[in-house]
């Protein structure tokens, strides 16, 4: 499997089966309950989460046109999918700054 194959294959997936769209949007959903309020930039975990929702539900109404297409070719997936990879990664960033540790050490230690 090439490299480019193993980047689009969540989108393949989500292709295949709109429904699975649900998984990474669930998974978003839940790190914005879990994240504490007080964290900034915590809405980059719901916005990554709503369009992972919203790119399921497009390709639920795009799969009866995908099936009658004689040569289907899919020029919006080019803007969609660095767009839902790249939030997805900023949400993954939000929630990892979010559970790690503080640093304390920092600071002037006389």
């Amino acid at each position: 499997m090439s490299l480019v194959e193993i980047f689009v294959l969540p989108v393949n997936l989500v292709q295949a089966s709109p429904i699975l769209a649900l998984v990474p949007a669930a998974a978003a959903f839940l790190a914005f309950y879990l994240v504490p309020q007080g964290t900034k930039r915590r809405g980059w975990i719901l916005a990554a989460g709503t369009l992972w929702a919203l790119f399921g539900a497009y390709e639920a109404s795009l799969s009866s046109w995908n099936e009658t297409a004689v040569a289907p070719i899919r020029v919006d997936l080019l803007l969609l999918t660095p767009l839902l990879y790249a939030l997805t990664f900023v949400g993954l960033i939000v929630c990892w700054r979010a559970v790690r540790p503080s640093d304390t050490s920092r600071g002037d230690a006389a």
